[in-house]
């Protein structure tokens, strides 16, 4: 397990060379969201003007149950 220090935009190789159980420090910008926004942009739905998710971070949030 390691430490990994993040900025964003993120290429896919350094995507790539995480591995399950690394600790994941993250800096930028990152897009959250709930499950009806991760379905709308699944299906095709357009982001707002300037809005660019290339080597971005999408983390679903929601309510805790």
């Amino acid at each position: 397990m390691a430490q990994v220090r993040l900025q964003t935009p993120l290429s896919e190789e350094t995507i790539r060379s995480l591995r399950s159980g690394d600790e994941v420090l993250i800096s930028g910008t990152l897009f959250t969201g709930r499950d009806a926004v991760h379905k709308y942009l699944h299906t095709g739905g357009a982001l707002p003007a300037g809005v660019d998710l290339s080597g971005g971070i999408i983390y679903h949030c929601g309510p805790v149950v």
